[in-house]
């Protein structure tokens, strides 16, 4: 009896022992983790509770040469939904949510049934937004997020040129796209409490007490409002006027290549672009090529004599009909009998058969070549992805190729090289570049970077110029297939282009037409360049009658608004 006593006593000590050990070891254990690790479980925790939450940069304003808003950054709340964890059934919910967002009950209840987690209705209005949250469904998963909207202050102002932003904060089209990196503001984070799935649990951004968003550059664009304005007007007026498919305007400074307006017909409103079809948001005066026609004629005079192999004084036997092989060659309107043409009248009256002939003095490769450095066959600015470079066609050419090409057929181009290289001329010779950015601004609008010009090698010497404007001059005047364009007091110089436009099947010409008028003011002190150009007109045919009055109202436009004095009384 008494070893079983020991053994007894001795196992309770054992026992004893062991407990006392398991406790020193467990209180160890709670001392070191709520006095020494207390401070990294706390962080562990609160890494699960609080995360960090991207806030959507604001897009940088832009602005006119005058410093008036086209586009703004406005600022918005979203409601989402976890897709989780729920209490509520879908439709008791969609029955809560459905009038405070001015959603259908029953799309919102397929909506709230799906497992993932899914936006409800973005950037929604203040009362919509309060109305939200006095239903406090936050624990169900509901959530109110700040978002920024884009803002379109003046409407279809300009809206091929700006673009239209995505909702995701992202420039699809224009300039919002082609200068998305310098107007989206820098990504910035902030660490919100969330809830078990992950939503940020704030009702606002001054509730979260959330940092300001960091807002993007402010541009300053070269184009004037005013400007921009008439543009449109005349332009809609002649499109409806001659019930064309629809038509282009560009102003362009020149010296420096600033695009003063860029009107597209037909427009859309920026502030509702993803309703636009595609075809109408993109900037035809840079995406879309045409064959320019006589617009193109100046260009050939002015290679050849840039290559010595013509004179302004020279002339030319010039019959009715040019036969090239199989196809025949006209005048629009010729006389029966062969007539002498000089050079400038070979223009004038826009010959086709005269400016074949000197399209023929030159190689080839020297006609194409001198084409080039004008600008046509490649892209005119690098800021724009979707920009077309045109066509100039390649060599070796044929008689009959290089006699199209001389008077603008079977070349393809876009409105903005037609308009940047008539710059050319009219700043003297020399190469110059569009430009539609003039300078990059912080939020106070102090100076962080100015663009200037880029003006490149001389294109035409100082005589051949001289001759080329006088002679362009001279389409204006009586006689000239130009006098539509004539505005009272000033000096204008300018070409008419009459182009057939290639028919369905992508190899002949359906009847229809490109109708455009190209030129200057005041000829003898260029400060604008104007390309007025109409889609299919139906009213009447030719340039002379259609895109050459366009050119005259907008031209009256831009010389009042810009206080240019007339030329002469």
């Amino acid at each position: 009896m008494r070893t079983r006593r020991v053994s007894l006593r001795r196992r309770q000590a054992w026992l004893a022992s062991a407990f006392g050990v398991y406790s020193l070891l467990l209180v160890g254990q709670f001392a070191r983790h709520g006095l020494f690790q207390g401070v990294d479980h706390s962080r562990k925790a609160e890494s699960l509770r609080v995360k960090a939450f991207a806030l959507a940069p604001d897009r940088g304003d832009l602005v006119d040469r005058r410093g008036q808003v086209l586009a703004i950054s406005l600022q918005r709340e979203s409601i989402s939904y976890a897709g989780k964890e729920r209490r509520m059934a879908p439709g008791l919910m969609a029955a809560r949510l459905a009038p405070a967002l001015g959603r259908d009950e029953a799309e919102l209840r397929v909506q709230l049934a799906r497992p993932k987690w899914t936006w409800l209705k973005r950037r929604i209005t203040k009362g919509e937004a309060d109305a939200v949250r006095k239903l406090k469904l936050g624990h169900e998963g509901i959530g109110i997020r700040p978002e920024a909207l884009r803002s379109y202050p003046r409407g279809r102002l300009a809206a091929s040129l700006l673009g239209w932003v995505g909702q995701d904060n992202q420039g699809l089209s224009g300039l919002e796209h082609a200068q998305d990196r310098l107007i989206r503001g820098p990504r910035q984070f902030a660490r919100v409490e969330s809830d078990r799935w992950g939503n940020p649990l704030f009702s606002s951004r001054e509730a979260a007490n959330l940092p300001a968003t960091a807002r993007g550059r402010r541009i300053v664009l070269t184009l004037d409002a005013r400007l921009q304005h008439h543009a449109e007007a005349a332009l809609a007026r002649a499109v409806h006027l001659q019930k064309a498919q629809g038509g282009t305007v560009i102003i362009m400074e020149p010296h420096t290549g600033e695009v003063l307006a860029l009107a597209s017909y037909p427009d859309f409103d920026p502030n509702h672009g993803r309703e636009a079809a595609p075809d109408i948001t993109r900037v035809k005066a840079l995406t879309d090529v045409f064959e320019p026609g006589s617009i193109m004629k100046p260009f050939t005079l002015a290679a050849a004599m840039e290559t010595g192999r013509l004179k302004a004084t020279d002339h030319f036997s010039c019959p009715a009909k040019l036969h090239i092989g199989t196809a025949t060659i006209g005048d629009h309107d010729p006389p029966a009998a062969i007539r002498t043409l000089s050079v400038p009248e070979i223009l004038k009256v826009s010959s086709n058969v005269g400016t074949t002939q000197i399209g023929w003095r030159m190689p080839s490769s020297v006609h194409a070549a001198q084409l080039e450095r004008f600008g046509f066959g490649r892209r005119t600015t690098p800021e724009w992805r979707g920009e077309s470079a045109g066509l100039v066609p390649p060599q070796p050419w044929s008689r009959l190729t290089q006699a199209t090409v001389s008077y603008g057929q079977g070349i393809a181009v876009t409105a903005m090289q037609l308009a940047t290289a008539m710059c050319m001329v009219a700043n003297g010779g020399l190469q110059v570049a569009p430009r539609f950015v003039d300078r990059v601004e912080d939020e106070g609008g102090h100076l962080i970077q100015q663009l200037p010009p880029t003006t490149g090698k001389r294109v035409l010497a100082p005589d051949v110029v001289t001759e080329l404007r006088r002679m362009l001059e001279g389409v204006t005047e009586e006689g000239g297939t130009g006098v539509a364009s004539r505005v009272p007091g000033y000096r204008v110089a300018g070409k008419t282009g009459t182009a057939d436009k290639v028919g369905p099947d992508g190899r002949s010409y359906g009847g229809e037409v490109i109708a455009s008028f190209l030129g200057f003011v005041p000829a003898e002190a260029p400060r604008v360049v104007i390309l007025a150009s109409l889609d299919r007109p139906t009213m009447a045919h030719f340039a002379s009658q259609t895109s050459a009055p366009l050119f005259r109202e907008v031209a009256i436009a831009t010389l009042r608004a810009l206080g240019i004095p007339p030329s002469r009384p």
